[in-house]
């Protein structure tokens, strides 16, 4: 943080703003409407994996083909369910060798939307890795994990599908957001339950900086607050 050229942390407002927060509510499940969770653990397994790791490109949502009501995230979800709901999961050999075209299909999108290359290359990489590491069981992933959530993320953070880092000023950073995700949605659908969860971080999504920035944690460079303000 002290590298940062454009934000910085108010540290004299963390004690106030932290007191102020209002006490955990209890962590919700996932959505039936648009989230899969009627199969047995392994579909439920395989389903929470795959979506974690397509659950990237928020800055393309405002040019994918949206369902009714639905946000970005919700309508790749709920495109993902329903085809756990008609195919069940793909086995990870067949995922392993997914192409575009298909993973458009399945989401109701065009493919030959940049997103659709990404998402299918992303669900390869997971097929791959089950496949070869796991014996084709994304149980046998969850399991690997021995009950901790740190240590499933440290497992996905070596594949490419989940590798989230940035270079900045010559160092690479890691966030792991999916990874982190992916350790908690198991939790939530009843995978596996993780006794470490309390040492995930607060995921890094972009409504954090936001909410952060709002509520006067964050200060951002006069340009930088211009450039948002314009949108």
């Amino acid at each position: 943080m002290a590298r940062a050229v454009s934000v910085q942390i108010d540290a004299a407002a963390i004690g106030a703003y932290a007191a102020g927060l209002p006490a955990p509510a209890e962590t919700p499940k996932l959505d039936p409407a648009t989230h899969f969770g009627a199969g047995d653990r392994e579909a439920n397994a395989a389903f929470v994996v795959c979506l974690d790791a397509i659950n990237f490109g928020s800055g393309w949502w405002p040019t994918i083909r949206k369902r009714p009501g639905h946000s970005g995230y919700f309508t790749i979800a709920a495109g993902l369910t329903e085809r756990f709901r008609e195919g069940g999961p793909w086995p990870a050999a067949e995922l392993a060798a997914l192409d575009t075209a298909s993973v458009a299909a399945v989401l109701g999108q065009d493919p030959d939307h940049p997103l659709m290359a990404d998402f299918a290359a992303s669900l390869r990489d997971v097929g791959a890795h089950v496949g070869d590491d796991h014996g084709g069981s994304f149980v046998a992933l969850a399991d690997a994990a021995v009950g901790s959530a740190v240590a499933l993320v440290d497992i996905l953070a070596e594949w490419e599908s989940f590798a989230d880092t940035s270079a900045y000023q010559g160092r690479e950073v890691p966030f792991f957001k999916r990874a982190q995700i992916a350790a908690a949605d198991l939790d939530r659908a009843g995978v596996v339950a993780f006794d470490d969860l309390d040492r995930l971080t607060a995921f890094a999504d972009n409504l954090v900086p936001h909410v952060l920035r709002i509520d006067g944690v964050l200060r951002l460079a006069p340009p930088l607050t211009a450039a948002i303000e314009a949108g």
